[in-house]
């Protein structure tokens, strides 16, 4: 967060606040569910029922973890950020959780929804890709 707040500083953009949480994102309350983590290559960990271990080739897949992790509605996460709550500007919202993109869409409330002013999702899939471009539509972004 402190490097991204001396980035925005220098080019004369407001400081970029960053929270983060240990909780994982879904469109339910407040729950459990199997997380498989990959150690040495955090970024491709996700829900187990994604199968997170097909990315790779047989033979090459790295040591992973199950874990029973806490997961909750992004709206949920952002009502309990009191800066997120007091400040009424627009946000900028990014999603890239390795196939869980939709959840973390369908969990977001109207309200929130309404403070969104760009947008930048990965999806992986032509189905994933139609639901969030139906999500976001109905939450009046377009794919400009």
């Amino acid at each position: 967060a402190q490097l991204s707040n001396v980035n925005a500083n220098h080019h004369g953009a407001e400081v970029l606040v960053v929270h983060t949480f240990q909780i994982a994102l879904s469109a339910g309350a407040f729950g459990r569910e199997r997380f498989c983590y990959f150690p040495a290559t955090s970024a491709n960990s996700a829900f187990a029922r994604l199968k997170p271990e097909e990315k790779w080739s047989v033979g090459e897949v790295p040591r992973s973890v199950e874990l029973d992790v806490p997961c909750c509605r992004l709206s949920d996460v952002l009502a309990a950020t009191p800066s997120f709550c007091m400040d009424r500007r627009p946000i900028f919202l990014k999603v890239d959780v390795e196939g869980a993109e939709v959840e973390v869409l369908r969990g977001l409330s109207s309200e929130n929804w309404a403070r969104v002013q760009a947008l930048s999702v990965e999806v992986q899939g032509k189905k994933s890709l139609e639901e969030a471009k139906s999500i976001c539509a109905d939450a009046g972004i377009t794919d400009e």
